[in-house]
């Protein structure tokens, strides 16, 4: 009696799982819209994009020349100590 529970058991819980798989899929399919191909028009021309970065990379360099170091926030101490690196 005991083997016959235990069977049923088993099958009841093997036909929910693939019933469960199935109402997944039911909807997956009715929820999600099936995707389309979009074709992408870039604003910009790579050769432009690579220009307005070499620009703002040249201001930051021009930047970081006349930046003084005793500005507010900056660290003006050495990075290593010991009597080594001083002059």
């Amino acid at each position: 009696m005991i083997k016959l529970c235990f069977s049923f058991l088993l099958i009841c819980l093997a036909i929910g799982a693939l019933v469960s798989i199935f109402i997944f899929a039911i909807d997956v399919i009715r929820w999600h819209d099936k995707e389309t191909k979009v074709k992408i028009t870039p604003s910009k021309s790579p050769e432009e994009v690579i220009a307005d970065i070499m620009k703002s990379e040249e201001v930051k360099e021009n930047e970081r020349d006349q930046r003084d170091a005793a500005e507010p926030g900056e660290c003006d101490t050495p990075p290593f100590y010991g009597a080594w690196s001083e002059p």
